[in-house]
Formats: structure tokens, sequence, C-alpha cells
């Protein structure tokens, strides 16, 4: 058994593993009605401690979101996979930075901020495009002067007092290049295998400013290509001896120089579910891949993209159409399956070529688009297959 912990991120790798038990730590009225899909061996509860001494799991344990106490338990000696060690890096964009320049790996030109004050003096010095980071994933990014200014306004309001002070944020110089992340599976400090994910991007409003996600992901296994070799080397260079999980990296491929960009030791939602998928293409479970170590022939590319609502209205999904789609805002209401907010979910599709894994994904959407006439996705672009062709060169 596999015991997956959640708190409504990224449940449906649940999919993917072998009799999983879910542990919900989040008491949401709506997701977990959903959560039956996946596992019937589901516990609500916000105390893991109680939950995780007093049975103590010798079973493989994930994390779906970035937590202490994922290093909590992984230093007690439970089998922790996801999050762990690098967790704090996660938590705080400037020690990563920090890890970043004990290793010798290059970033892009960073200032740090710790008072409003600071960060506008350096906005105002900069030239050229730049990226203002919060001092957390999850936190907002921007990449244009006027969205930066109103970031403090917001924050300002939030917590007037506190605003900057313990939480810097971080002004990067913008990098052109080709994107691409890294992510690489080691057993108790034993490198076993890494996949790599490229991402086509999308952008959206919300009240503090412009915010960026995935909206197709290819994902790559280990393959011996160059450019590959020489991210996989710098994933080397990070871990620490006899780390013990997996983490990804994401990287600008630019002019021939590399630049690390950000850390996620934790599940996450398009690239794992994708790479999920691709395993079980040929009869692997995720789980079994990371406890087992049970490697891929590396034959299979695999495709993901994300899939939403034009409107945001209320609609009843058929059960049979989960076949065809892995549920992310899906509640089960009155005796039927309803859509609880635009971004229904996802598409993931394996295949010996990215181009057929491609057309089986749109295959899963033009059904899905039959029952669900509001639907939409972005279609991978010109830019995409540039990207992709640049790395596997």
């Amino acid at each position: 058994m596999t015991v997956l912990i959640t708190n409504g991120h990224h449940y449906s790798i649940a999919k993917y593993l072998n009799n999983p038990k879910i542990i919900y730590t989040k008491l949401d009225q709506d997701l977990p009605k959903v959560l039956p899909l996946f596992s019937q061996n589901i516990e609500f509860t916000q105390d893991l401690e109680r939950v995780l001494t007093e049975k103590h799991y010798k079973d493989l344990i994930l994390f779906d979101y970035s937590d202490e106490n994922a290093s909590k338990y992984f230093n007690l000696g439970f089998n922790v996979w996801s999050g762990n060690n690098y967790t704090p890096f996660e938590e705080n964009r400037l020690q990563f930075i920090r890890k970043l320049e004990k290793n010798r790996i290059n970033f892009p030109p960073t200032d740090v901020a710790f008072s409003p004050e600071e960060l506008i003096s350096i906005i105002k010095k900069q030239k050229g495009k730049f990226v203002v980071k919060g001092w957390k994933p999850g936190t907002r990014i921007f990449t244009y002067p006027e969205q930066a200014l109103y970031f403090i306004e917001y924050f300002q309001r939030k917590n007037p007092d506190k605003t900057l002070v313990q939480k810097p944020v971080l002004i990067q110089q913008y990098v052109e290049g080709y994107e691409i992340s890294c992510e690489v599976y080691f057993n108790k400090g034993e490198f076993f295998y890494a996949n790599f994910t490229i991402e086509e991007k999308f952008s959206q409003e919300n009240e503090t400013g412009k915010i960026v996600g995935c909206a197709n992901n290819v994902v790559l296994p280990l393959l011996d290509r160059p450019k590959l070799r020489k991210i996989l080397d710098i994933m080397f260079k990070f871990v620490d001896e006899g780390y013990h999980g997996f983490f990804d990296l994401n990287f600008i491929y630019s002019s021939d120089k590399i630049y690390a960009l950000e850390i996620t030791p934790r599940i996450g939602y398009l690239g794992t579910i994708t790479f999920a998928d691709m395993l079980y293409s040929e009869h692997i479970l995720y789980d079994d891949f990371l406890d087992k170590q049970t490697i891929p022939s590396g034959k299979f590319y695999g495709y993901g993209m994300v899939i939403e609502l034009a409107e945001n209205i209320e609609f009843d999904i058929q059960p049979y159409l989960f076949e065809h789609f892995i549920p992310e805002s899906v509640a089960w209401e009155n005796g039927r399956y309803i859509i609880i907010d635009y971004e229904l979910g996802c598409i993931q599709a394996s295949a010996t070529s990215i181009k057929e894994a491609i057309e089986i994904a749109h295959k899963k959407f033009e059904i899905l688009h039959d029952s669900i006439p509001f639907l939409q996705t972005k279609f991978p672009d010109k830019h995409l297959f540039d990207r992709i062709n640049f790395f596997l060169s």
C-alpha cells in the first residue's frame, strides 16, 4: 500500500498508485467528495502525527504539497519520497539561490529586497526585462514594473507591518531561451532515473496581477542527448550525498549557457501525472517505479494538456467520461458529478512518438467536447515543437 497525503493539490496521482490510502489534511467540503474515484481507502485528518506515528506506516509515503512534515517524517525513518530534504528550498527561494551559489550553478543575475523601499529602488535601476518573484513558489511573478509596484501595494494592504521584512523578494534579470525541467530520482543516494518536461505556458490575471501556469507538457524519457546530459550533470551537482526521493529543477538554456530557475521537491501537476501515464503504458505503477526501481524502457513519450470550461457554469459529468481525462474540479452533489470550477482537469496520452501521443490526446478531447460543449484547451503551437527539437538535437 502507498500512502498519499494530500490537501487537495494533486490527489489524482492516486490513479497510478497501487492500492493507495489517501490521507486528506484540508477539511474541505467539496474536493473530498470526488476522492472515491481514486481510492476507497480514505481518511480525513489534520493530525498527521497521530495517524502516522500510531500506525507507523512502513509503506511508501507521498506528499502532493510542500510541507515541513515531509522532512520531519523522513528524518523519523518513514519511507517518504516526495518533499523531504528539499522542502525548505520550496518554501524559501532565497535559500534555493544560496545553494545554487554554493554549488556554482548558474542562475539569472539576482537582487534581493527586504523592504518595499528597497524593492522600489532596485526596480528603478533595472534595464530591460526583469522578473520579480515572491519569497516562495505560489507567490506572484511579475515581468513589468507597474505589476511589481502593484505587488508591493497589495501585500502592504494585506500585512502592513511585516511586508517583505522576513519574506524577501527576488528581482531577477529576464533570460531569453528555451525552458525545460528535469526530474531526478534517487534511492538512498543512488541515482536510478530521470525524465525531462517541456512546458507550454499560459498567463492569466488575478487580484495580484498576472500569473503563469502550464497548458501543455511534453515529457521525455531518460535520453542520451548532449543538451540533456548537461542538464543532468547540473542536477547531480545539486543533490546532497545520501538524498532519497525525487525533485525537479527548471532551467533556461540560453546561448549554450544553462540557468537554474526553480525547484519543486514534490509531486507536480501536469508533468508528474503525464510521466506516471508513460509508466502505466508499460504496465508500471508509479509507486512501483519509485519503491522498487522498476525502470521503463525509455521508448515512450508523454503528452498532457489542461482542459477548462469557457464559462464557469454548473455542468453534469457522465461517469464514463472519466476514462478520457483526470478530474481536478469535480464534485459529487445530489447523486451526480458536477464541475465546480473553470479548470476541469487534464488529459494524458503516451506513445512511442510525441506526434502520436498528441494525436491520442486530441481524440480524447474530441470525445469530451462532444459531451461538454463549453470545453476548451490550448493546443500545442510551433514554439513547443521548436523547443522539443532543440533539446533532442
